[in-house]
This record gives C-alpha cells, sequence and structure tokens, in this order.
C-alpha cells in the first residue's frame, strides 16, 4: 500500500474538511507511515566495511600543520580593531558535516576521518607553495574548517594570491575524491537530490579581507551549483551583490510570512518580547528535521511539513506558506556565522573504561537561527551602500549569536557541576564526552538527571549512557563506540519529535522534562533504558512515552525495551 498516496489525498480531501476530527487523524495515520518509512532510509547503509573502517583507521587522527587557533584569533581582532586592509584570508569548511553525521554516515569518528583526509592533503599541498608561506601568518583549523590569513607584501597582487590558494584547494579537492572513491566509499552514500551524493562538494572555500567575508564567499558556494568536479574559491566581492539581494529577499520573505495573522494565532509566527515578529522555535526546529532532499517530491515534503504542523500547533498551513518558510530558513542558514574555538578537543573513546556519558546540547541550531533572524528584521534596508548594509546585517547577527554561545558554555559548566566527576567533560562545539573512572550506577545516573532538571531548560541536555562492553562482557571495539554514541543519541530524538504536540505533550511543558537514553549494547543491537526526569508526566504522558519509546526498539532488529527509571 503507498500511504504516501494516501497522505496527499488526506491533504486535499482536508481543504474540504477544514479542521474535522476524523480528517486529523486519518492524516496523522498515514503521514506516520511516511515519517517511519523516511527514517528508514537514513544511516541505511553499512559504514562498517573493511574498506571504510581501514579509512577510518588510516585518519583518525588529524594533521594540523601550522595551526595555532589562539593566534588565529588574536590576529583576526587586531584586524577587525584597526581595519586593517593589507590582508587576505581564506575559509574551507565541510558543508555537509551535519548530514553526514545525522543522516548518512551516523558515525561522528567516521566523519571525523572524512575532514582529517581532506586537511592533511590542504595542509601537505598548502606547505609545497612557498609563496603562501612566506605570507602566512595565522592559519585555524577545527573539525570542520581550515582558516588561513595571510599578510600581503608591497607590490602583491591579491587576486594572484587568491589564484594560487584556489590552485590549492582545488588540487587537495581532486586528490580527497579521488582516494575517497578508490575506498569503495562512495557507494555507501545512499541515493539523494541534494550535494551530499557528490564528495566534490563536500568541501566549500571563499575568500576575503577579513575572517567573516572568507567564511560568508565560502558559504555562498554551497548554493553555486558547482557541477561534480568543478567546485571553486568563491571570493566575497564577487558574491556581494548576491549576498545583499539574498538579505532584502530574507526580509521580504519575513514581511510577507507577517501580514498572515493565522500564522502568529497559530504559534507558528511569534512575536518576540523586543517586538520582532519570526517563526517560533518550534517552527525552525520542524524545517532544520523535514529536508527537501529526503523527499520524493515537492508534495511529499508539503504533506510532511503540514502534518508536523498539525501536531505541533494544530493548525493548517498551505503550500505558498511552506514554501515561503522553507527558502527563508535556507536562507537564514546560509550566513550562520563561524564558530570560532581557541583550541581543538581531541576525543579519543577507546580510552573510556567505566563506560561514556555523552551530552548533546539540543536546540542550539534553532537557537542560532531564531537570533539571526531576529538581527535580520531590525537591519535598515534603506541603507544605500551595498557592502555597509551586509557589514551592519553581519554585526548583528554575530552579537545575537554570541549570546547563544555564551548560554551555551553556561550549560557546559552546568552539565560539569552536575556531573560531580573527577574527570571533566572533553567539549567540542555542542557535543560532551565524560569517561569516569568507575561505572556509573543507576542511582548515580538518576542523581545527573536530578540535578540538571533544576536548570531553566531541562530538555537542553541531550543526555546517554553508553557502556564500554557489550552484555557478554566483552569489550566494545573502540571504532565502534562512536556509532553506538550516535545511536542511543537518535533514539532520544526521534522519542522527542514522537511525544511533543499540540494534542500530545505541549513543547513548553516538554522543555521541563529531561529524557537520557541508558544503552546496554549487545553485539547484534543491544538493551535501552529510558531515564526520565524533570517534570513528572501525567499517567496518560507516562503510557505514550513508553509506547513510542518501545515503538522506536521494534524499528532496529537486536534492540529490545529495557525499562522506565524515574528521576523526578
Amino acid at each position: 500500500m503507498n500511504y504516501l498516496v494516501i497522505a496527499i489525498l488526506a491533504l486535499s480531501i482536508g481543504k474540504v474538511w477544514g479542521n474535522c476530527p476524523e480528517f486529523e487523524t486519518a492524516l496523522e495515520k498515514a503521514m506516520a507511515k511516511v515519517t517511519a518509512r523516511e527514517a528508514s532510509k537514513s544511516v541505511d547503509a553499512d559504514w562498517n566495511t573493511p574498506e571504510a573502517n581501514a579509512f577510518k583507521l588510516k585518519y583518525n587522527t588529524e594533521v594540523r600543520g601550522a595551526a595555532d587557533n589562539r593566534k588565529f584569533m588574536t590576529l583576526m581582532e587586531q584586524d577587525k580593531k584597526l581595519g586593517n586592509r593589507d590582508v587576505l584570508y581564506f575559509d574551507v569548511e565541510n558543508s555537509v558535516q551535519k548530514k553526514l553525521n545525522d543522516s548518512i554516515v551516523g558515525d561522528k569518528e567516521m566523519v571525523d576521518a572524512i575532514n582529517n583526509s581532506f586537511m592533511a592533503k590542504f595542509n601537505k599541498n598548502l606547505s609545497a607553495s612557498p609563496e603562501i608561506m612566506k605570507r602566512l601568518e595565522g592559519q585555524y583549523q577545527d573539525f570542520k574548517p581550515i582558516r588561513l590569513r595571510l599578510k600581503l607584501q608591497a607590490g602583491d597582487d591579491r587576486a594572484l594570491l587568491e589564484k594560487k590558494l584556489d590552485e590549492i584547494y582545488r588540487k587537495t579537492n581532486a586528490e580527497f575524491v579521488a582516494e575517497f572513491e578508490s575506498s569503495g566509499m562512495t557507494k555507501l552514500i545512499p541515493p539523494r537530490t541534494d550535494e551530499v551524493v557528490d564528495p566534490s562538494n563536500w568541501f566549500l572555500s571563499g575568500s576575503g579581507e577579513n575572517a567573516l567575508e572568507a567564511n560568508m564567499a565560502a558559504r555562498g558556494a554551497r548554493s553555486a551549483g558547482f557541477a561534480p568536479g568543478q567546485a571553486k574559491t568563491l571570493g566575497f566581492k564577487e558574491q556581494v551583490d548576491t549576498i545583499h539581494a539574498d538579505l532584502n529577499s530574507i526580509e521580504g520573505l519575513r514581511l510577507s510570512l507577517v501580514q498572515n495573522e493565522a500564522l502568529l494565532k497559530s504559534g507558528i509566527m511569534l512575536k518576540t518580547s523586543t517586538g520582532e515578529i519570526v517563526p517560533s522555535r518550534d517552527m525552525i526546529g520542524v524545517l532544520r528535521k523535514i529536508k527537501m532532499a529526503d523527499c520524493q517530491s515537492v508534495a511529499e515534503y508539503n504533506a510532511k511539513i503540514r502534518a508536523k504542523v498539525k501536531t505541533l500547533f494544530k493548525s493548517d498551513i498551505s503550500d505558498k506558506n511552506i514554501e515561503e518558510l522553507t527558502v527563508y530558513f535556507k536562507k537564514i542558514d546560509s550566513i550562520s556565522p563561524p564558530l570560532f574555538q581557541r583550541q581543538r578537543t581531541v576525543i579519543n573513546l577507546g580510552e573510556a573504561k567505566g563506560g561514556i556519558v555523552s551530552v548533546d546540547f539540543s536546540g542550539v541550531g534553532v537557537d542560532n537561527a531564531f537570533e539571526q533572524m531576529r538581527a535580520l528584521s531590525a537591519v535598515n534596508y534603506a541603507q544605500q551602500d551595498k557592502r555597509l548594509l551586509i557589514k551592519d546585517a553581519f554585526e548583528k547577527v554575530q552579537n545575537n549569536v554570541d549570546k547563544v554561545t555564551d548560554d551555551l558554555n553556561m550549560a557546559k559548566r552546568a552539565f560539569n557541576k552536575a556531573s560531580n566527576e573527577n574527570n571533566s567533560t572533553k567539549f567540542s562545539g555542542d557535543d560532551g564526552i565524560l569517561m569516569p573512572n568507575t561505572k556509573w550506577e543507576k542511582a548515580k545516573k538518576q542523581e545527573l538527571l536530578r540535578e540538571l532538571s533544576r536548570t531553566s531548560d531541562p530538555s537542553k541536555f541531550r543526555v546517554t549512557f553508553v557502556r564500554t562492553e557489550f552484555d557478554s562482557g566483552v569489550s566494545i571495539p573502540a571504532m565502534e563506540r562512536s556509532s553506538r554514541v550516535v545511536r542511543a543519541e537518535t533514539i532520544e530524538k526521534s522519542l522527542r519529535d514522537t511525544v511533543v504536540g499540540a494534542t500530545k505533550i505541549d513543547s513548553s511543558r516538554a522543555r521541563k522534562m529531561i529524557f537520557a537514553i541508558d544503552s546496554i549494547p549487545s553485539v547484534t543491537g543491544g538493551r535501552f533504558n529510558l531515564i526520565i526526569g524533570g517534570e513528572k508526566p501525567t499517567a496518560a504522558e507516562l503510557k505514550m512515552i513508553e509506547a513510542a519509546f518501545k515503538k522506536l526498539m521494534d524499528k532496529k532488529d537486536g534492540e529490545v525495551f529495557g525499562e522506565i527509571i524515574e528521576a523526578y
């Protein structure tokens, strides 16, 4: 039976039925089948093949070259403060890292290996260029980007240096793709309609007169539509007209959405405490989770968005509004400012002896997008100078996003305090890993959740406990541990996505609850316990949570439900 057809048929009937309960029930049931089918596509290929494991083993450590993040950031701030113009910045980053982590590979260590492979080749080619090395005064390297700062000398031709950087990038990209293909890795990529199917478009680059310009140029390359093997470095100057047009388009889309009072009334759009009207965090979350590339048609994509909107807001939404929100969010996402970290923290899960406690801070991407939307709604679009308008927009966005980073750092400190462990948690971006010296028993896990429940937003902490031994007592191979952590995190995400909604657990109430996954792995799957902290669910809510959790266990062979553990 084609449940997608049922879903689309239900949508057309819905135009006649309106808010009829029977229509809502039919739509939700049909879309549940579509969602389940789509979820089964994610991380479908086996990335534990001998070839893949050999690739991961080969690139399990990074080659940093002359990278010194602290020095780079100091020089970057000096250039910004003094308005230095005799510098050239270059930025190259993995533009599809989130997709690789969440829905293609499902193993963060494998994605790290992919990045390390590219970076090793880039650093080698960079070192082989005397013209660039002579001018290189700052190099930054993190999990997905490499950033360079060149000090220009008297008589230097900026365009010529940009060309040499582009040559290094293209040579590196070609070498990366050749090895990736020869390792048999491309066959593991599932059929999709976006750039993920082409590894030559994974790492994209840009250049500019400052670090932000270079990063924005690199992000602009995401929408350039390069043919396979034809990606090139884009300069910020050649992107000014495009970025200016995008900023005005973003505001135009927002103003169009603001005119629809029904969107504001339903909660799809939100008026902030400072007066801006932008999509709500819940709506942003929908747009982040449901991707056009995961759907076979626009009709299917619209059906999935509409079904989720029905669940969260108990409201319908037109195809026109779905398109406007989708384009608006995509354009917002394309100008997310770069994150700078003074040092890269390398986490070796093979060192864990007493188990792994993983924390992923949920909603950071949503919060960043929300703050970007607020910032851009306050820009003076009457400004005639395109570069000044862009500068104003980027500065406002950066200031707002910096507040999200500050909140994230506070949450990290709260987690470290709550864990009450001698070993401090190792953080990388919005992910953290704690490797206790001794195995945590149930009471210790409950204690952690009780402490985190005292924070203002307990749901922000996506906590998972993963043993370092199979249930048989045999140690889990180091290379397999990352995928076990990712699987536990995925279960928590899916569970929360299933039980939160206007007719289920209201999103504001759900934010007061914390779900933690306790994984006891077996060779073929494992047993999973669910620990619930924060606000106590009602009996009906607990029944729904348990049913949803058990259903998730049925989706993968070898996975079984353990127990519900209370930590109120």
